[in-house]
């Protein structure tokens, strides 16, 4: 069994970057990561000699430590592209216009811009980073983003560019999403519209190379300490003092503390011995 002080579990820009800022200060630790390649949710393939995203592709402004990554590792930052006609394609049907504004009826487009408000209003309720502590917090939670949709908008076209919106931001479908989840992402991002716009907004740049070369500078600087093919299986506290960790290969771990660098949802993989309290 490998004795360490820290494991990280999730080879994502998260734990990656937990590794590399625990490594500077000299203390050991392992990267866990159950997949055969680092990055998370960043991703890029080579074709022709170039590298092109597959995965989450832009930063913009309030991401200012990817921008210092990217600063740090000598990647180049360029702006997204605005020319050209956008395509909106609702329920198989295709648009093609230029600007901001989508080509829907005014009706249902005067309820897409109260709903943004509101949304905003409500998300401006939470406190950032913690957004449980809300007196609504358990009402929101049991609904999902579709329920609300369905329930507070009224015009057709507004609830189809609503659905589009929550793909294209979430890569998720509506209703597999918590109504509370997304007024915390909207109130983290600092505002709804900033998730959909380009300049001053959350597509605003890209890094040549693509962003999952941050994830692949990390790892090098790393080195050993990252472990590919190791997914965590199990999580067990030894007498209030120590920690081991399982993997599915078989590897163990022995540490002083944990760091779970993973999504919510993955988090439910792991089994923890004692159980987590179902309030964090």
């Amino acid at each position: 069994m490998e004795e360490v002080e820290v494991v990280i579990v999730g080879g994502g820009a998260a734990g990656l970057r937990a590794g590399c800022v625990l490594n500077a200060q000299g203390i050991s630790c392992v990267v866990l990561e159950a997949r055969d390649r680092v990055g998370g949710r960043s991703y890029a393939k080579e074709h022709n000699g170039k590298f092109w995203d597959v995965g989450g592709q832009w930063i913009g402004p309030g991401q200012e430590r990817m921008y210092d990554l990217a600063r740090h590792y000598d990647i180049p930052i360029f702006p997204q592209t605005e020319d050209g006609l956008k395509v909106l394609d609702v329920n198989n049907k295709r648009k093609v216009y230029k600007g901001l504004i989508p080509p829907i009826n005014p009706i249902s487009l005067i309820e897409l811009q109260l709903t943004i408000w509101r949304l905003e209003w409500l998300s401006s309720f939470l406190t950032s980073g913690r957004a449980w502590e809300s007196p609504l917090a358990k009402d929101w939670d049991t609904i999902s983003v579709q329920k609300w949709i369905d329930s507070n908008l009224w015009t057709k076209g507004a609830r189809e560019i609503m659905h589009v919106a929550v793909c294209a931001v979430f890569s998720a479908n509506a209703e597999e999403l918590s109504f509370l989840f997304l007024l915390h992402y909207i109130r983290a991002a600092g505002g709804l519209t900033v998730l959909f716009d380009v300049n001053n907004g959350a597509q605003q740049d890209r890094l040549l190379g693509g962003t999952h070369k941050i994830s692949l500078c990390m790892k090098s600087d790393l080195g050993n300490k990252v472990r590919l093919n190791h997914e965590v299986v199990s999580v067990s506290s030894i007498d209030d003092k120590d920690i081991v960790v399982k993997c599915r290969n078989g590897a163990q771990f022995k540490s002083k503390y944990i760091i779970i660098a993973i999504p919510p949802i993955l988090c439910d993989t792991i089994k923890y011995s004692p159980s987590l309290p179902m309030t964090s």
